[in-house]
């Protein structure tokens, strides 16, 4: 429900400490009411599949290339005419009911978002 109580999460992603993403969540305080700190520094589908036995059957995801705010681009160090990738992520359970949602900026310059699609 839109006045149920979520957590915010904000993480930064780093790979040679470089930091090539910024991710933000919001997850469910009523679905997840012992979600922790350390769970938030691990996977969160880990905790999600395992923990509280949610069984997470895909994400729909939209990519769209935007320019970072002044802030945004200060995590990521990188400038604000350089585009990022904006990738907005909700995983969904076997009924289709939202897990999470979540924003991820992607700094394209140093992380090139790849996929491999099978055909079924």
């Amino acid at each position: 429900m839109p006045q149920d109580p979520v957590y915010y999460i904000k993480r930064l992603r780093l790979i040679d400490d470089k930091p090539i993403q910024l991710e933000e969540t919001w997850l469910s305080v009523n679905r997840f009411p012992a979600l922790t700190i350390s769970h938030m520094k691990n996977s969160k589908f880990f905790y999600i599949e395992n923990e509280c036995n949610i069984k997470i059957i895909g994400t729909f995801e939209t990519f769209s290339p935007v320019f970072p705010t002044p802030e945004v681009a200060s995590i990521l160090h990188t400038s604000i005419i350089d585009p990022i990738l904006k990738i907005q992520t909700q995983a969904v359970d076997e009924k289709y009911e939202p897990i999470d949602y979540s924003i991820l900026y992607s700094n394209i310059f140093e992380f090139q978002v790849k996929y491999f699609l099978p055909r079924q």
